[in-house]
């Protein structure tokens, strides 16, 4: 991103790669499933950091393979009181596409881990959260939500096997 850096100590990044590394473990237990940086490393052969954080941008976080189509989720981490702020590139960028389908996987959580989980497609969410507040930091564009607002969206599912067998 330009302007901007990656910091993996920031709080923030801290809740959500343990929200990723659970729900991809937990995945994995069950089905065939990839970290999407580490998939495209190892079968693509990329290795430069730029190009694996457009992958991500454009798969999510986790890959789940299945003879039908592939399953992505993009891991968001929701705090349980207060607002969350979620990325306009999002909204613009993690669409579904012909072979891939693409959930958003949220965690209402203070860290992480333990906490509800919602599930919603991003066709769903991305029409939503567009028409959420908006906010700018640092010249980025951010939607303001809240958990309450991810617990009244009716089309969600409430656990990962309800998004792979769907």
């Amino acid at each position: 991103m330009p302007g901007r850096k990656f910091d993996p100590n920031t709080p923030r990044a801290i809740r959500g790669m343990a929200w990723q590394r659970k729900l991809l473990s937990d995945i994995k237990a069950e089905h065939e499933a990839s970290d999407v940086r580490e998939y495209f490393r190892e079968h693509h052969g990329v290795e430069d950091e730029l190009e694996l954080c457009l992958l991500e941008h454009r798969y999510g976080d986790v890959m789940v393979f299945s003879e039908e189509e592939r399953k992505h989720l993009e891991c968001v981490v929701c705090p349980p009181k207060g607002n969350g702020y979620f990325p306009q590139h999002k909204i613009d960028n993690y669409k579904s596409e012909a072979g891939c389908d693409k959930w958003y996987a949220f965690i209402i959580s203070e860290n992480g881990i333990d906490g509800e989980e919602v599930y919603i497609h991003s066709r769903t969410w991305n029409s939503y959260a567009s028409k959420l507040p908006e906010n700018k930091w640092l010249g980025k564009s951010f939607r303001i939500y809240s958990a309450d607002i991810l617990r009244k969206i009716r089309a969600k599912k409430f656990c990962y096997q309800e998004v792979i067998v769907s």
